[in-house]
């Protein structure tokens, strides 16, 4: 009898979530994603258009690998410090006009790097760049998770996150054809024209952002009526319309979860490889292809970020579908944020393995000839598989995105998202100090680089070509390149299995939905049906001082005090 209670009195599985209509989302895509996408891919550019920018202003500034570095990675020690305090004056100030101010901020701030003339200085502006493209990410995800439901923000995610994949394949295109063509003119290097010129579209969309964006779906005058009621039914299904906590108060009870923490530290450990790859991708690519002008560098560095924008939606979507028993995608987006992250991680291995061979059979080829392989000598065919090797870790890591962002939404109470967001992209985004620092760094330790001939300059490929050719540089130059990656793609792959070992310790993947806070940050207790331990609620990872003695199933969260 107690068992047949018990089983009345349970609550019934959670039915399939209803899914946004056709033509809603067709709305909600073209209205919203075209705006956070285009500024998010101007983002994207603007802070790694250095990358292709340093292979000529390294002889005007006199910069070293380790300073270069430093240069790149100081960017996200202020990116970092401003993301919860910008983020948080989106619930006062509105999404329109953060989102405008800081595109509008970090353009002009792109375009002063133009002027730079000594190392100091560089350092100067990529700190400043950071503190007005810190809220662009982190709201833009906020806006997502109050305009999506949850059935459909994995795909809306994918679709914003693989603007950077679009942003570094258009950036990489572009900055090779500005380098070469703009060299020179009007008496300007072509590094200097790239910043220039590709800070106007950032300063045109933050103009756009602010006179089109809604604040909220309630002030969307693209919206029907009914359309806004279905919309503002799903989102309140899934706890997105929920509404956050005062700063303080969500910070800290943020701060004691420990899923805060686990999304943070993966993404540190995958921020720390992708942003090597970014920042000095060019600059191996070079040293491998060392006679490839810089307008096809561009185009070679672009492939890869090609694929991704191909195989990335599709592979997201996949994981939406993906369910388990509790009809949850949890455990899908889960494998598909975590699997990802190492297979973009073993193809980056890989590429540092690849170099170090080829550089290693180049500098053996002096003595002997060994013989082709695949109609090319070994050391070039080692060169061509750490190409393709890194071409693979960019759709990987793109795909991994999108559902990592969909299990940080649907993991996390809703009225934390406001500052768990950029409180996540806070720990994760100093992997992009740590990463690029530390290759420059390791670099510096290796075997290091013979001095380049005298009439060596970055700006004259042909004559690099023959200068390699004849005194074997620059392939010691890429067995640095080598050791440096190995080191960081295998110290990626160690925080990527801990993470995923303290994911199963907390039942990440596992659970399903969370839209409510725990009961003690509520002015009422929630409703009891039943005093039967409840499976689901064990796997939500809710602590004993979240619920009360006894309570284990409960009909709805209680909604947030007014008072707290």
């Amino acid at each position: 009898m107690a068992g047949s209670a018990e089983l009345l009195l349970s609550p019934p599985p959670e039915e399939a979530p209803l899914s946004l209509p056709a033509e809603l989302r067709r709305r909600l895509d073209c209205r919203l994603l075209p705006l956070l996408s285009g500024g998010y891919l101007m983002s994207v550019i603007d802070r790694s258009n250095l990358a292709y920018a340093e292979l000529q202003m390294r002889d005007d500034l006199s910069l070293s690998q380790s300073s270069f570095g430093l240069a790149a990675g100081v960017f996200f020690l202020s990116y970092c410090a401003a993301q919860v305090p910008t983020c948080a004056l989106v619930s006062k100030l509105g999404a329109r006009r953060v989102l405008a101010a800081t595109m509008l901020a970090w353009g002009l701030c792109s375009a002063a790097t133009a002027l730079v003339r000594t190392r100091g200085q560089l350092l100067l502006l990529r700190f400043l760049l950071g503190f007005p493209e810190a809220g662009f990410y982190p709201a833009a995800i906020l806006t997502l998770s109050l305009w999506y439901p949850d059935t459909s923000r994995s795909r809306a995610s994918t679709l914003f996150t693989l603007c950077a994949t679009l942003g570094t394949s258009i950036g990489a295109s572009s900055s090779g054809a500005l380098l070469q063509s703009l060299d020179g003119a009007l008496g300007l290097a072509g590094w200097r024209w790239l910043f220039l010129v590709q800070a106007a579209p950032t300063l045109l969309i933050g103009l756009l952002v602010l006179g089109l964006l809604p604040d909220s779906p309630a002030e969307a005058r693209w919206l029907t009526g009914e359309q806004k009621k279905t919309l503002a039914a799903l989102l309140a299904s899934d706890g997105s319309a929920a509404a956050s906590l005062p700063l303080c108060a969500a910070l800290r009870a943020a701060l004691r979860r420990p899923h805060t923490w686990l999304f943070g530290a993966q993404h540190f450990v995958a921020a720390q490889a992708f942003y090597c790859l970014v920042y000095f991708g060019p600059t191996q690519l070079r040293e491998v292809l060392p006679s490839l002008p810089l307008s096809l560098l561009g185009c070679v560095g672009a492939l890869p970020s090609a694929v991704s924008l191909l195989v990335g939606p599709t592979l997201s979507e996949r994981a939406d579908r993906s369910r388990d028993a509790d009809n949850s995608p949890s455990r899908g987006r889960f494998r598909a944020a975590w699997l990802g992250t190492t297979l973009a991680l073993l193809c980056i291995l890989a590429s540092g393995l690849m170099l170090l061979l080829g550089a290693s059979l180049a500098a053996a080829g002096h003595a002997s000839s060994p013989r082709p392989l695949l109609g090319m000598p070994p050391a070039t065919l080692c060169s061509g598989l750490a190409l393709l090797a890194t071409w693979l870790a960019f759709p990987a890591a793109s795909f991994s995105a999108g559902p990592f962002w969909a299990l940080h939404h649907a993991s996390q109470p809703a009225e934390l998202r406001a500052v768990s967001v950029p409180l996540v992209n806070s720990i994760g985004n100093l992997g992009g100090f740590v990463g690029p620092y530390a290759l420059g760094a390791l670099h510096a330790l290796g075997p290091g680089c013979p001095p380049p001939p005298a009439d060596h300059t970055f700006r004259h490929a042909p004559r690099r070509a023959a200068a390699a050719s004849s005194s074997g540089w620059p392939g010691e130059c890429v067995e640095s390149w080598g050791w440096g990656t190995i080191i960081i793609a295998f110290a990626a792959l160690i925080g990527t299995a801990l993470t995923a070992f303290a994911a199963g310790r907390v039942g990440l993947g596992r659970e399903g939905r969370y839209s409510g806070l725990a009961p003690r940050l509520t002015t009422s207790p929630p409703l009891v049906l039943t005093d039967a331990p409840a499976a689901r609620g064990a796997e939500d990872g809710d602590t004993a001082e979240a619920r009360p003695r006894g309570a284990t199933a409960m009909a709805a969260p209680a909604p947030p005090s007014s008072s707290t």
